[in-house]
C-alpha cells in the first residue's frame, strides 16, 4: 500500500516526528514548564523495491532529515549584513535550512568519496563540452533517488495565509478539537499578550509602553463586556428591536407592520428568504447570524502577520470581514517591524522553486519539492490549499502556472498532498493555554533548535539570531555565528566549489567550462552566486510576475558579503 492511501499516513508522521524530538533529540535548548513552541521537520519515506507481496506496507519511514524549532524572527534593525545572524526563526524555516546544511554535507561526501552511499542523493558528472540544456552543466548534478520523497509536518498551521478561516461561533470549526474552540475569542488578545513578554527579554520596550498596552487591552475587554450588554438587551426586547437588529442597521425595515408575522416577512425579504410562517425569536435571531454570510460563518480566524505595502490591506471588520484572504504578509514584528515574509508564503514559494533554494540549484537537477504537509493544531484544509496551491493557479482547473506559453518551464507542485492530525504536540501553544487549570499563563520559549541528519544539533536565540550562550562581548565572535546562518552555508557552498575545482585541475584541459565557471563563483559574493544560479531565478522572477509581485526581498548591501582565503571564516565586505 502507497502511503498516499494510507489513511494513518499522517498520524504515523507525526507520532515519528514527536518521537525523534523526544528520544532522539538531547535536553538542551527543550521548552522548559509552562513553555510553548512550534516544532517542525523533514522526513523522509522510501517506498519498498522488492517484490515480496508478504509485506503489510510497501513504504518505509526513513529518517528525519531535518528538524527546526522557533517561533520569533529579527525586526528590520537587527538584520546584518554579514550573513551572520538567523533572520527568521519560525520552526518551518529552521527545518528547512537545517536541511540545506544537510544537503551540503551529503554532497561533499559524495564528491570525496565513490564509495559514499547518500540516504537520499545520487550524483552525475558532466563532460565539459556536452549536455547544453543543463543549466550551469559544468557543475555535477545532483538528483532525489528513485522512491524517496520528503514529508514536511508542523505542529500548527503556518502563519500567514493558511491561518485564515471563517468559522461558527456556536459550532467547532472544521477539523478543530474542542481545546482549540475555546481559545478562539481570546486569540488576538493573547497574541497582544505573547508580544509584551517578548519584548521584555530585548530590553527595548518599557514599564510605560507595557502599561499603555495593557490599559488597551482593558478597554478592549471593556468594549467587549459593553457589547456583550447590548446585544443581551436586544435578545430580550420585542420582536421589533430583534427585527431592527438582524437587519444590520439597513434601515429598510417598514416600522408600521408592528405584528410578529410582519415583522418576519421585512426581515425575510431583506435577507432574500421567504419563510413567512416562522415569527417567532428563535428564528429571527437566526437570520441575524445569516446576513451578510449565506447563512454559514460568523467569525475568522486571524493571524498576526500583516499585509505587505501594495496588497489589498485587512479591512479590521467584525467577524469575517476582519482580515484579506491570498495576500502576501511579513511575520508580526516584536516592537521592531519585520521583513521576513509568513510561513505560508514562503511554503507556497517552495512550491515553485523548490526547498533546497539558489545555491544549491548550482548542483541539484531539478527543483526538490515536498511530497506532503502534515499540521496539526488550526487545521483547515481549505485554507492551506488556497495558501498553499490554490492562489497559484491561474484558474482551478489546470496544474501549471500558466496555460499559455509566456511563462515557459514554470512548474507548481499542484500534487503536494495536505493532512491534518489530531495528535498534539506536548510543548503546543493550544494545547498548553487550553490546559491551564490555575492562573499560571504560558510564554513562548525564546529558543530555536535546528537539527540536520545525522547528528548535527544546535540551539540559538531567537531574538538574536546567534548561538546559546551568546552575550554582548562575545557576539561578533565567529564561534558564535549559527551553522545555518547564510555566512555558514555559502562557506559550505565555497568548500564545495574548491573540491569541484581541485578535481578538475588534476583532468586534461585546467581551460575547461568546469574551471572557468567555478572560478568565476568562487570570485563572486553571496548575492551574485544567488543570481547566477539562472534557472532557478528565472522561474523567480516569473513567479514575483505572475501572482508574488510585492514579495518583500532583502536589500543587495545586506548580502554584499564574501569569504576571505577560500572561506577560513575571516569576513570582508564588497564595496558596491
Amino acid at each position: 500500500m502507497s502511503w498516499k492511501l494510507d489513511k494513518q499516513f499522517s498520524d504515523k508522521i507525526c507520532n515519528f516526528s514527536h518521537d525523534f524530538f523526544n528520544k532522539k533529540l538531547i535536553k538542551k535548548g527543550k521548552p522548559i514548564s509552562g513553555e510553548w513552541t512550534v516544532l517542525a521537520t523533514l522526513v523522509l519515506v522510501v517506498e519498498n523495491t522488492s517484490s515480496s507481496s508478504s509485506s503489510s506496507s510497501s513504504y518505509e519511514i526513513k529518517q528525519v532529515l531535518s528538524l527546526g524549532t522557533g517561533n520569533r524572527c529579527l525586526g528590520k534593525s537587527s538584520l546584518s549584513n554579514q550573513g551572520d545572524v538567523l533572520n527568521d526563526s519560525h520552526a518551518e524555516i529552521i527545518c528547512k535550512r537545517s536541511f540545506q546544511k544537510f544537503c551540503y554535507n551529503e554532497i561533499l561526501n559524495l564528491l570525496q568519496s565513490k564509495d559514499y552511499n547518500s540516504i537520499l542523493f545520487n550524483i552525475e558528472y558532466h563532460s565539459s563540452n556536452i549536455n547544453k540544456d543543463i543549466d550551469n552543466n559544468s557543475l555535477p548534478t545532483i538528483s532525489i533517488k528513485k522512491g524517496h520523497s520528503l514529508h514536511f509536518y508542523v505542529n500548527q498551521t503556518p502563519c500567514g495565509d493558511c491561518s485564515i478561516f471563517p468559522f461558527k461561533k456556536e459550532t467547532q470549526p472544521e477539523n478543530f478539537t474542542e481545546k482549540e474552540k475555546l481559545e478562539k475569542d481570546g486569540k488576538e488578545n493573547k497574541i497582544e499578550n505573547d508580544e509584551k513578554k517578548e519584548e521584555k527579554e530585548k530590553d527595548i520596550i518599557k514599564q510605560v509602553d507595557k502599561d499603555k498596552d495593557e490599559e488597551n487591552d482593558n478597554e478592549d475587554e471593556e468594549s467587549k463586556r459593553k457589547l456583550k450588554k447590548v446585544k443581551d438587551d436586544i435578545n430580550n426586547n420585542n420582536n421589533n428591536n430583534n427585527n431592527n437588529n438582524n437587519n444590520n442597521n439597513n434601515n429598510n425595515i417598514n416600522n408600521d407592520n408592528n405584528n410578529n408575522n410582519n415583522n418576519n416577512n421585512n426581515n425575510n425579504n431583506n435577507n432574500n428568504n421567504n419563510n413567512n410562517n416562522n415569527n417567532n425569536n428563535n428564528n429571527n435571531n437566526n437570520n441575524n447570524n445569516n446576513n451578510n454570510n449565506n447563512n454559514q460563518y460568523d467569525d475568522i480566524q486571524r493571524t498576526g502577520a500583516k499585509t505587505v505595502f501594495g496588497e489589498p490591506e485587512d479591512k479590521k471588520l467584525i467577524g469575517i470581514e476582519y482580515h484579506q484572504t491570498g495576500v502576501l504578509r511579513v511575520k508580526p514584528g516584536r516592537g521592531d517591524p519585520t521583513v521576513s515574509m509568513s510561513c505560508s508564503d514562503k511554503i507556497a514559494r517552495w512550491n515553485v522553486l523548490g526547498i533546497q533554494g539558489s545555491l544549491l540549484s548550482h548542483f541539484i537537477k531539478e527543483q526538490i519539492f515536498l511530497s506532503s504537509i502534515t499540521i496539526g493544531d488550526l487545521f483547515n484544509h481549505s485554507s492551506i490549499y488556497r495558501g498553499l496551491i490554490g492562489r497559484l493557479l491561474p484558474n482551478p482547473t489546470t496544474t501549471e502556472i500558466s496555460s499559455s506559453n509566456t511563462i515557459p518551464n514554470f512548474k507548481l507542485n499542484s500534487d503536494l498532498e495536505i493532512f491534518s492530525t489530531n495528535i498534539q504536540f506536548q510543548f503546543s501553544k493550544l494545547l498548553l493555554e487550553s490546559d491551564q487549570q490555575n492562573n499560571n499563563k504560558s510564554t513562548s520559549s525564546g529558543l530555536a533548535i535546528s537539527f540536520c541528519y545525522p547528528n548535527q544539533h544546535e540551539v540559538t536565540i531567537a531574538i538574536n539570531g546567534k548561538k546559546m550562550g551568546t552575550n554582548q562581548k562575545n557576539f561578533n565572535a565567529i564561534s558564535q555565528r549559527s551553522s545555518i546562518c547564510k555566512f555558514n552555508l555559502f562557506k559550505l557552498f565555497h568548500q564545495l566549489l574548491l573540491i569541484i575545482k581541485n578535481k578538475n585541475s588534476n583532468e586534461e584541459n585546467e581551460k575547461n567550462n568546469q574551471i572557468i565557471f567555478t572560478d568565476s563563483l568562487l570570485k563572486s559574493n553571496y548575492y551574485e552566486c544567488k543570481h547566477l544560479s539562472k534557472k532557478y531565478y528565472q522561474e523567480y522572477e516569473k513567479l514575483k510576475e505572475f501572482k508574488f509581485k510585492n514579495w518583500l526581498t532583502n536589500s543587495p548591501d545586506l548580502e554584499n558579503f564574501v569569504l576571505d582565503n577560500q572561506a577560513t571564516g575571516n569576513l570582508t565586505i564588497t564595496k558596491k
